[in-house]
């Protein structure tokens, strides 16, 4: 799996999720993919919303990771 379609599986994850997403449960649905690339696509992929401007981002809730409208969240 190729960093960039790493990213979509995660961020669909967590977009169709009605709850924050730990690292230890998206490493489960996503056996192919080590703990450290989990880290870093997230962090990659905060980083693509914020350099694009989007209206969404990505933020730790109650030890998990979530999708939210970033125009009322924490950023």
């Amino acid at each position: 799996m190729t960093r960039d379609e790493l990213k979509q599986v995660l961020e669909c994850l967590m977009l169709v999720s009605d709850r924050p997403l730990s690292r230890p449960r998206l490493a489960e649905a996503v056996p192919d993919a080590a703990a450290g690339e989990i880290e870093g696509a997230i962090e990659e992929l905060r980083e693509d919303y914020r350099r694009r401007g989007s209206g969404l981002q990505i933020v730790e809730v109650g030890g998990g990771e979530e999708v939210v409208d970033g125009r009322y969240g924490n950023g």
